[in-house]
């Protein structure tokens, strides 16, 4: 699929996911198979390891895709994953220091 459109027909990013959050759960998730095809060519074409390596992480970033698509998981808001994160850094190097 090209990339390029003619002149008048540029999107920005703002309005290209407003129009895909209207699309019904199987026109999105189209819409993320396409993303994520997109992703595939360039960390393949940009992996520092192998293209193995490269194939292999895109696998398991559509497995998770499709965990998530297929209800099997549920996600967290993302203010509530990085807040468990932070706290989880913070207790991993608390620990650290008492170790060291």
């Amino acid at each position: 699929m090209s990339r390029c459109y003619p002149s008048g027909m540029a999107k920005t990013a703002d309005e290209v996911i407003h129009d895909a959050l209207e699309l019904s759960e199987e026109g999105r998730s189209r819409v993320m198979s396409a993303l994520a095809d997109s992703f595939e060519l360039d960390a393949v074409d940009e992996c520092e390891g192998s293209q193995e390596d490269a194939k292999a992480y895109m696998a398991e970033v559509r497995g998770r895709i499709d965990d998530v698509l297929a209800g099997r998981v549920k996600g967290r808001p993302w203010r509530e994953a990085m807040a468990n994160l932070d706290a989880e850094l913070r207790e991993h190097a608390t620990r650290r220091r008492r170790t060291a």
